[in-house]
């Protein structure tokens, strides 16, 4: 049978591993090269680096406070809270992770030098259309896509562009007969 104090140096060593781990996720000149990071717009660069970073801060924050229950714990029955924590270590290290790969991933297309201009286009008339007035005066709520008389518009910079039409009922007179 394992001791405590062997189980408890095997959560040390577990710990420093997540550990380590936690702080090259926390790297992002490493998550993505500087060309990158400069393909994207200002403001999207500066609010996906605060998400990763409070990614990498929740992480760090489970990590001190598995740390913290390893030196409290004195006795044998900590060792089951003690794993049940180094199971939510590891459940919080793979969510951030997962989510620092997604961006990565994002961010490697943007290295592409025809891709990032498609998608820094892409970037303004998102901004432009979440920002923008309607045609009835109010701000938009985050849709740019417009519905008007049975067809989906795009509307950009005072432009409206038409991407299909949907299949619509057929307008009725009063007599219920189409029109």
């Amino acid at each position: 049978m394992v001791s405590t104090h062997d189980l408890r140096q095997e959560f040390a060593r577990e710990l420093e591993h997540w550990k380590a781990a936690s702080e090259r996720l926390a790297d992002l000149d490493a998550v993505a090269s500087p060309q990158a990071w400069q393909a994207l717009e200002h403001y999207l660069g500066v609010a996906l680096r605060q998400s990763l970073a409070t990614v990498a801060g929740r992480l760090r924050s489970v990590a001190q406070d598995f740390n913290a229950q390893l030196h409290a714990a004195s006795a044998d029955a900590d060792v089951d809270q003690l794993q049940a924590q180094l199971v939510k270590l590891r459940q919080a290290y793979v969510r951030g992770e997962t989510a620092v790969d997604f961006y990565a991933d994002a961010l490697a297309t943007r290295s592409i030098a025809r891709t990032a201009a498609l998608l820094r286009a892409c970037d303004h008339i998102a901004t432009r259309s979440m920002g923008g007035a309607h045609p009835n005066g109010t701000r938009g709520s985050g849709s740019a896509y417009l519905h008007r008389q049975g067809t989906w518009c795009f509307e950009s910079q005072g432009r409206t562009s038409t991407l299909g039409r949907h299949r619509r009922e057929p307008s009725r007179d009063n007599q219920g007969h189409e029109a």
